[in-house]
């Protein structure tokens, strides 16, 4: 069941924060060393497998911790099973679906140099900011990784490696992820149209 109340989390040092969004299961939010989580009260955020129709191989978790690491998501979005973790800033935009099994995160972890091949457990790279779009539908098992720009209705296929920017209105697949597919932009119904004009339509329903 979702609690439209507010909930309180506990972070690793053990300070407790309270997030006014919609929940099932439990989900992991982490701020510290000055980091920032910030989002919007109409979001759910799910780590059940009850009701979903994927596999839920983990709980959703957002960590942002560094100095000044800020992970921010926009109303209405609906994020499964995901791992999202900031060392600079993940901006994730309005109406986003995020299925279960993905990873996004805005580093690599420990640099990539061929300098530091034999040292690389004592160097980190370098975090850039990841922005996803509004409406962007990402589908289970995909990586996000450092520096991508997904833009506004996009689709990322299951299982894909994003390595790149995602042009608006594209779908794209594989590892590393390649445009397959460029929607006309003026098909795509304006944001403003009635929904309740829509229920009529083969595959249309709500969520509670």
């Amino acid at each position: 069941m979702i609690n439209k109340l507010m909930r309180i989390f506990k972070d690793v040092i053990g300070t407790s924060k309270v997030m006014p969004c919609k929940l099932q299961g439990k989900v992991n939010i982490v701020e510290r060393n000055g980091g920032t989580i910030k989002l919007h009260p109409t979001i759910l955020l799910n780590s059940l497998q009850d009701g979903y129709h994927v596999g839920m191989p983990f709980e959703t978790t957002l960590i942002a911790d560094r100095p000044d690491a800020v992970i921010i998501i926009g109303e209405n979005c609906r994020i499964h099973g995901t791992y999202v973790h900031a060392w600079k800033k993940i901006e994730i935009g309005r109406s986003v679906l995020i299925a279960a099994g993905t990873n996004i995160v805005d580093s690599n972890g420990h640099s990539g140099k061929i300098k530091y091949a034999r040292f690389r457990q004592n160097f980190q790279d370098t975090p850039k900011e990841i922005k996803i779009g509004d409406y962007v539908w990402i589908g289970m098992n995909c990586t996000i990784l450092k520096g991508v720009d997904i833009g506004e209705c996009a689709i990322v296929s299951a299982g894909s490696v994003v390595r790149e920017s995602v042009p608006p209105f594209s779908v794209v697949e594989g590892n590393p992820a390649r445009v397959v597919h460029i929607f006309d932009s003026k098909d795509a119904l304006e944001e403003t149209y009635p929904l309740e004009k829509l229920s009529s339509e083969e595959g249309f329903f709500t969520y509670n």
